[in-house]
């Protein structure tokens, strides 16, 4: 009996000893969900610290601001330091782990400067739930979490979304009232002569939007003088005020120095300026309204319909000329070619533009072609040299690259003579091209019906010696893996197999050169005897 309470009391001191190793003290209500020896690992690596890796595991609101390089702990007095070192556990239920002071803190390391107005405001006017979009964070008490650095993540848009969000580039951190970075000069109408004193009011009108205050900026008519000032000649004079009126003042009106084109709709650059104002308005009639969207309402067609954008004639001559150098030079480049149904490929990209669209001096510039084919620019010089099946409509690319014409991309195993060993590497000139012996500097092309027995490409060095029914079968003693080599004759199937010393001997010392046909020296093979007397004296 006394020993098994003995052995209680010692499990007892035990319990209390491993439990005193494993929490040092209780944790904070937040992390009251870890409590136990068993949730240890959530926060602790076994024989190691607290880890960052843990700790982000579930502040994943922290893990995002860092993985975006934004917020407090990225700044870099800050992302150097683990968690651990600012906000441990185990020091009560009721421990601050936090411990932020918003008097004291450093607002610059959280990525926001607080500068002007932001710098006396209230951290809660920001800080509230109301200005926090993520939902989860939202339902925070007290967080600091949650905002971002937009203007209207905390202010409302007097704009209602007509202006851009951007409010900096128009207003600063003094107050919404002014604008003081607004530049009227970079909108795309500047402020100019008298309008440059003109209260903003006047044009951009104050009023209600969706009940609540809204003042007009953008949507405001001003491309005529008429959208904004009432026309006192009623358009007896056209609606181009500036013609005799200039925007210093509508008293002030001078015509000495002649009607400046600039100010229509209808700029006149490049060779424009020097044409005669009654090549287009007609009898000086100045207030009959033109056409002039397109080049081809003043200027003949030079392509006749050739230029087709879809199914409509491309008539905007712009697309491919200056009209500051006038329509001879073009700005057409590669880049627009790449474009086109024909992007340059190869030595296309080398070849100047007149070499396809002009052919002759004489004739016009030309872009409609009756096919993309290669022989609508280049001759077909084996025309009727090979079979068709080989050539399919006249397709160069059956057998050539773009690249260049010796570029040979032709699979000659689609033939009744595929290419094996030594014949690989032959060029196709060697077998199909021959000079003409009728007619100097000429090649004869040999495609169809060439014969494939090596005596037709190959000198013929034995006479007849082997030849049968007037064909020699060369493929008996060579092949064309090993030039001429004989590796494929053997001596055991002729007359005289050779045995005992013969076998030992070199071929030269029987076969020895005589003269053939036409006189030709020829090793002779074909010995009329085999008696030892006709070699052994």
């Amino acid at each position: 009996m006394r020993i098994g309470v003995y052995i209680l009391f010692l499990l007892m001191i035990c319990h209390f000893q491993v439990n005193g190793q494993f929490s040092p003290g209780k944790l904070m209500k937040a992390h009251s969900n870890l409590e136990g020896s068993k949730n240890c690992t959530k926060c602790h690596d076994l024989g190691n610290k607290v880890t960052n890796n843990k700790c982000l595991s579930c502040h994943t609101e922290i893990k995002n601001l860092v993985n975006q390089n934004k917020g407090y702990h990225s700044n870099s007095a800050v992302k150097g330091k683990t968690c651990i070192s600012c906000h441990s556990d185990h020091h009560g239920v009721s421990f601050d782990a936090l411990r932020f002071d918003p008097k004291s803190f450093d607002h610059n390391k959280a990525g926001f400067k607080l500068e002007g107005k932001h710098y006396s405001v209230d951290c809660k006017k920001c800080h509230n739930a109301s200005n926090i979009q993520d939902a989860k964070i939202k339902k925070r008490s007290n967080t600091y979490l949650g905002l971002t650095d937009k203007c209207l993540s905390c202010h409302t848009d007097y704009h209602q979304n007509t202006l851009s969000s951007s409010c900096m580039n128009c207003h600063n951190m003094d107050g919404f009232e002014k604008a003081p970075n607004f530049n009227h000069a970079k909108t795309k109408y500047p402020l100019k002569g008298a309008h440059a004193n003109v209260d903003c009011i006047k044009c951009h009108e104050k009023t209600t939007r969706n009940n609540k205050p809204f003042q007009v900026f953008k949507g405001i008519k001003f491309s005529n003088c008429t959208d904004c000032h009432k026309d006192e000649h009623n358009g007896s004079f056209g609606n181009n005020c500036l013609k005799c009126h200039n925007i210093n003042s509508w008293s002030n009106v001078d015509l000495s120095n002649g009607f400046n084109h600039n100010t229509t709709k209808f700029p006149l650059v490049g060779k424009h300026k020097t044409v005669s104002c009654n090549k287009c308005h007609i009898g000086s009639n100045f207030t009959r309204a033109l056409k002039y969207a397109e080049c081809v309402d003043c200027h003949k067609d030079y392509h006749e319909g050739e230029l087709k954008l879809n199914t409509e004639s491309v008539t905007d001559c712009k697309r491919c000329h200056n009209l500051e150098d006038g329509f001879n030079q073009s700005n057409f480049r590669l880049e627009d070619h790449e474009k086109s149904n024909f992007p340059l490929r190869g030595a296309h990209v080398a070849t100047p533009c007149f070499r396809c669209h002009k052919k002759t001096p004489d004739t016009r510039w030309t872009f409609k072609f009756k096919s993309q084919n290669c022989i609508e620019c280049h001759d077909n010089i084996h025309k009727d040299k090979i079979s068709e099946q080989f050539l399919s409509e006249q397709n160069c690319q059956s057998c050539h690259s773009v690249n260049t014409w010796s570029e040979i991309n032709f699979d000659h195993n689609k033939t009744s003579y595929k290419l094996e060993g030594k014949h690989v590497g032959v060029n196709c000139r060697t077998c199909h091209f021959e000079d003409s012996k009728t007619e100097r500097n000429t090649l004869v092309q040999k495609f169809k019906g060439l014969s494939t027995e090596c005596y037709t490409c190959h000198e013929h060095n034995h006479g007849d010696q082997f030849t049968q029914n007037g064909v020699t079968e060369c493929k008996k003693c060579h092949n064309s893996n090993t030039s001429w080599n004989i590796s494929s004759f053997d001596h055991e199937k002729t007359n005289f197999p050779l045995e005992g010393g013969h076998a030992e001997v070199a071929c030269s010392e029987c076969h020895k050169p005589i003269s053939g046909p036409n006189g030709k020296i020829i090793i002779e093979y074909k010995l009329k005897s085999y008696q030892c007397i006709d070699c052994h004296y």
